[in-house]
């Protein structure tokens, strides 16, 4: 808890990542973290759930500042697993996405399915708010601001996604 993560000495690494390429992991909670200056030369994330880990939350996490200029990666967090929650974070100035739910592996089905996106804050992302791809995905009372696209829905696929109370500006 509390931990702050600043990967400016790491350019190339995510400051947070968990599983590994075809790693699994399972029942993880991040609650009061910071992570940024990821990826500062190759793009990386700041959170980088590998599509194996499973039934994850991510809550009070404040991922800002990662990814390098003129890439399309980077975002405050980049999660590829099933039933994971992300709530009550903080996710601004990425090169990317503030956060993304997606899936670019075929180690699974290639679908991040059941994630819910609740209550942050993503704002003043160079790429979007939210994207989420996969089946029964939730996106509700989040506050998101100074993005290109607020929130991007089927991304690479999505059925039975619910978006509800957000607000954009």
């Amino acid at each position: 808890r509390k931990l702050d993560l600043d990967a400016v000495n790491f350019p190339q690494a995510y400051a947070l990542r968990l599983g590994n390429t075809g790693g699994t992991c399972t029942n993880i909670v991040i609650e009061d973290v910071e992570t940024h200056n990821s990826g500062t030369v190759n793009a990386a994330s700041g959170i980088m759930n590998e599509p194996m880990c499973h039934a994850t939350t991510y809550r009070r996490v404040h991922s800002h500042h990662n990814g390098v200029t003129g890439s399309n990666g980077g975002h405050g967090i980049y999660q590829q697993g099933d039933n994971v929650t992300i709530e009550y974070s903080s996710f601004h100035d990425n090169r990317s996405f503030g956060l993304q739910c997606y899936n670019s592996t075929t180690l699974s089905d290639g679908l991040p399915n059941n994630c819910i996106v609740r209550y942050n804050r993503v704002q003043d992302n160079v790429t979007g708010g939210i994207a989420l791809e996969g089946n029964d995905g939730q996106i509700y009372g989040n506050f998101i601001q100074g993005n290109p696209a607020g929130i991007n829905v089927g991304y690479g696929g999505s059925l039975r996604t619910k978006v509800v109370n957000n607000t954009l500006i």
